[in-house]
């Protein structure tokens, strides 16, 4: 069925919090002021990190993408490299780690 206010999208099962979640395959998720964007994605909550990694499995090695853009404060960061330790706290970048391998 649809939601209160006729979003199609927002339609269907609704999902509680994320506890943990992979991505493969061209990954592009955006929460809030943080865009994400790459070949691979693992997301824990019980720790709050994020690892990124650029390339599909078994593809050589391409950038992965994090963008933070808040336009209330005017804060933009960008970091691209092939893959990403992301700390998160509260729903914000505390720290991001990166790697020039994807090892």
């Amino acid at each position: 069925t649809e939601a209160a206010g006729g979003d199609p999208w927002d339609s269907g099962p609704q999902l509680g919090p994320l506890e943990y979640f992979e991505a493969i395959g061209q990954v592009s998720m955006q929460d809030g002021d943080i865009q994400i964007i790459g070949g691979q994605m693992t997301f824990d909550s019980r720790d709050d990190t994020v690892v990124l990694l650029g390339n599909l499995p078994g593809k050589p090695a391409a950038d992965a993408t994090v963008i933070y853009d808040n336009e209330t404060t005017g804060e933009f960061k960008s970091w691209s490299r092939p893959r990403m330790d992301i700390e998160l706290q509260d729903g914000q970048i505390k720290r991001v780690v990166t790697h020039n391998t994807i090892d």
